[in-house]
């Protein structure tokens, strides 16, 4: 079956769509040098590269202070207060205190989602279809591998 004209146009709009930079943190920063490339989908899962929430116009002395000074260099902490056993491993009865940390267990599904793609630079559940504990499971496993879960 040939692709008409109308097929042809929605598959270069949802592949334009899927390519797009993303609006609200347009630009990535290389760790290393502090260059700044577009924030698009196969290039955030890049190990050098981490969301950059900074003024995309700054020098580059700005733009090496903010990460180091925003912490963008080390990941964000991460608690899991749905897993009991993790504070009592670590001699505490109580989670972490102070909303600083990330609690996996109580983040929804965009946050979660969100919160994968500026830390870690990983896009989870591309089709929309993801349970909502697997989002949880991938992020933990992403934490645990990166030493960010307290």
């Amino acid at each position: 079956m040939p692709i008409s004209e109308v097929m042809e146009q929605k598959m270069v709009e949802a592949n334009r769509a899927r390519n797009a930079q993303d609006k609200r943190h347009p630009m990535l920063i290389n760790i290393n040098d502090g260059r700044l490339i577009p924030n698009v989908p196969k290039l955030r899962t890049h190990k050098d590269y981490r969301v950059y929430m900074g003024d995309p116009k700054a020098p580059l002395e700005d733009r090496l202070r903010v990460l180091q000074t925003q912490g963008m260099l080390h990941g964000a902490a991460v608690v899991d207060t749905g897993n009991p056993s993790q504070y009592l491993q670590m001699g505490n009865a109580e989670p972490l205190a102070g909303g600083e940390a990330f609690d996996i267990s109580k983040a929804t599904r965009e946050q979660l989602k969100a919160f994968a793609v500026e830390n870690y630079g990983v896009s989870l559940d591309e089709k929309g279809d993801t349970h909502l504990m697997t989002l949880r499971a991938q992020v933990r496993d992403l934490a645990k591998a990166k030493g960010d879960l307290a």
